[in-house]
């Protein structure tokens, strides 16, 4: 093992590592976790290509094909572990690009010379078009690649659920005791070849017996995926004397759940069988055009109290009705991978983490990340172009274009708040930025849900607080056409998952405004006690740690806490509906076919979640609003904000002090020129500014 020098100086194995500045040594460890993120990603990839690659059709395959119960639990734990692995990137990716977005010394000083400034401590769009084109293109890497990663890493696995579409026979008491086929055949024109073999599935337990309150439970809901072709045996004395197709009305006969059978298949009488019977309404029990609003409700209802229950759909109650016999099929739930979106995810990894590795390695002048940094930085070399402008503000350097005014300046002892360290511009980019993502999230709900009939809004207004987040309801289902399968998917995927990378946007627009009132507190706190500069470099004499980067973690904590649970709820209010559906075969009543994968994708919102988004963004919008509209404490001290002149004004101490920006310091006034004062930072005892006298 290499010795250490004489000096004292590493030169041995990890002298490299201990020459890197603090800013790179971080990006190196987020480089390590993105490349530990690159590897898992490759080894699932090929992992699913070959373990189920025989499964892929159009570029989604099955991960896995099992009971429901056993595949909700894994589709949770999946996208559980993928958020976490997805909120790594991301910080990662975030941190490197504002160390990228960093101005150096030498940058501020030629943006100063031209009457221009630069943005200290903030994520700043603005800087990365003036910190050379290295860090110009790596910021935009990193930036451009951010956009993508929410559209495709959570839909890259995702859960289909199994929808049966089934037939409901029914049948008169004499007629299934007898197991009398010749009158279905001739009286009730029923295929012979269906008619044995519903027999002989009640013989031979294909069927199982059911009682009316578990009839109804199974069959009352939106997606049955448990229970296939169910039959009903009524009173003799239900059924009328007279051909089906006669008056009056008999309920005898074949229906089905859903009109997506081919009723022009010859094998099917015209008079024996509906096609208008959709999906679970036949077991509401209000009367037409009624029945829909309330149904769940109303079955539960029913079902405690053992009432009649009125089948208005068949013509009788479920006193008439002498045994109900139902299938039981299996419920597999798909757990289905996009392949296609799996490269991209990995392409977007991979991209992530050579950036991050070549800001880590690369030879790079050290930033000012913090205004700590940008004050020691002043300190030790004084801004020439800010001198005796010790009172000016980032809006005195904001307002004026190519020139600035260091004339003395009178204080006029008015209060300042928060909000005043950032610009009106940023302020409008963030509510308007706000204000159009719920807007246009609410306008697609409502538009994609255009067409419902009052039944529906009724129902959906009854149930708010009964629509589960992100669970699929056929109530909550937007009316776009949308098709199936892979393309399907993909159009479903940019709809539902644009608000996560619209939301990313404002979120670093917030969090800007966020770290910009963090700074005014921090700045206006040197004027009232010495302490140390905050610096992200290695700590010398009374110096501090950064936070991370600029944000304290009483912000910065609640703020990621804040950002996962809304990109969470907006998961769970707009999402990919995908169905499974299995038909029942026209000859044999209980042959279940699949329609292959992804038979039916559209977009489900959730109400209650909805809800939450906007109580959410309306309490993110009212916190930075209580937070910008608190007072400063009075001290003379002017706002600086993220403005790097004005921050260097603020560093003419005007007496030579040894090493000053390594001691507690404290702003006030450090002396007077006939009747103008002067302020600055100062490891001395500071004097008040007073009302009404000039500075400069």
């Amino acid at each position: 093992m290499d010795a250490l020098a004489a000096d004292g100086s590493s030169s041995g194995t990890f002298g490299w590592w201990k020459r890197k500045s603090r800013w790179q040594q971080a990006a190196f460890f987020f480089s390590l976790a993105a490349f530990s993120v690159f590897v898992f990603n490759l080894y699932f990839t090929v992992y699913v290509l070959v373990r189920r690659g025989d499964t892929i059709q159009d570029g989604i395959g099955v991960l896995v094909d099992e009971a429901c119960d056993r595949t909700r639990p894994l589709n949770t734990y999946l996208h559980f572990l993928i958020n976490v692995l997805s909120a790594t990137l991301l910080a990662g990716s975030n941190y490197c690009m504002q160390c990228a977005a960093a101005p150096t010394r030498s940058q501020v000083d030629a943006s100063h010379a031209n009457r221009g400034w630069l943005d200290i401590g903030i994520p700043s769009a603005r800087n990365a078009w003036k910190v050379g084109p290295k860090n110009t293109l790596l910021w935009l890497i990193l930036a451009v690649s951010s956009v993508p990663l929410h559209f495709f890493y959570n839909a890259a696995i995702f859960m289909s659920t199994p929808v049966n579409h089934y037939f409901i026979a029914v049948l008169p008491e004499s007629v299934f005791n007898g197991r009398d086929i010749t009158t279905l055949v001739d009286d009730y024109y029923w295929d012979i070849q269906r008619a044995s073999r519903l027999f002989d599935a009640v013989s031979d337990g294909t069927m199982e017996e059911m009682s009316h309150n578990e009839v109804l439970d199974q069959y009352s809901r939106p997606f049955q995926s448990s229970r296939g072709t169910l039959l009903f045996v009524i009173n003799d004395s239900e059924v009328p004397g007279t051909p089906p197709w006669a008056s009056p009305y008999t309920p005898v006969g074949l229906y089905a759940s859903t009109s997506a059978y081919p009723w022009g298949d010859p094998t099917l009488g015209s008079g024996n069988v509906h096609s208008d019977l959709m999906d679970y309404t036949w077991t509401c029990p209000g009367e037409e055009g009624q029945r829909e609003a309330r149904c769940q409700a109303d079955v539960q209802a029913y079902i405690q109290n053992g009432s009649a229950y009125p089948f208005h759909r068949f013509g009788f109650r479920s006193t008439d009705v002498v045994s109900m016999y139902s299938q039981p099929t299996q419920e597999n739930c798909r757990l289905h991978f996009n392949i296609t979106y799996c490269w991209i995810v990995i392409v977007i990894n991979i991209t992530k983490t050579i950036a991050m590795l070549f800001l880590a390695f690369g030879k790079f002048d050290d930033p000012l990340l913090t205004v700590g940094d940008a004050v020691a930085s002043f300190l030790k070399t004084p801004d020439p172009h800010t001198e005796s402008m010790s009172l000016r503000s980032y809006e005195d350097f904001t307002t004026t274009k190519g020139s600035w005014d260091n004339s003395p300046q009178v204080w006029g002892a008015f209060r300042r708040r928060r909000y005043m360290a950032a610009s009106l511009g940023r302020w409008l980019i963030c509510i308007f930025g706000f204000q159009c993502c719920i807007v246009a999230f609410i306008l697609t709900v409502v538009e994609g849900s255009v067409g419902g009939s009052a039944a529906d809004t009724a129902r959906q207004r009854d149930r708010f607080w009964e629509y589960e987040l992100g669970t699929p309801n056929i109530d909550t289902f937007l009316t776009l056409t949308l098709g199936s399968g892979s393309a399907a998917l993909q159009k479903s995927v940019l709809v539902a998952n644009c608000w996560q990378a619209m939301w990313s946007i404002v979120y670093v627009v917030y969090n800007t405004l966020f770290t910009t009132l963090a700074i005014a507190t921090e700045w206006n706190s040197y004027s009232i006690q010495k302490k140390g500069l905050r610096v992200s470099s290695l700590r010398q004499g009374d110096q501090r740690a950064s936070y991370f980067l600029q944000l304290p973690y009483r912000y910065s904590l609640p703020l990621i806490v804040v950002s996962g649970l809304l990109h969470w709820l907006l998961s769970q209010s707009l999402f990919v509906v995908a169905l499974d559906e299995y038909n029942i075969g026209l000859k044999d009543l209980f042959d279940i076919e699949s329609k292959g994968y992804l038979s039916y994708v559209t977009l489900g919102y959730s109400p209650l979640g909805i809800g939450l988004v906007i109580m959410l963004g309306l309490l993110m919008m009212a916190a930075v609003f209580v937070t910008g509209m608190r007072f400063l404490t009075l001290t003379g001290m002017p706002i600086a904000g993220s403005c790097s002149a004005a921050i260097a004004a603020a560093c003419h101490p005007g007496t030579a002090e040894p090493n000053v920006w390594e001691k507690s310091l404290q702003w006030g006034v450090v002396g007077h020129k006939g009747e103008v004062g002067h302020c600055a930072f100062t490891s001395s005892d500071v004097g008040v500014v007073e009302r009404g006298k000039s500075y400069g």
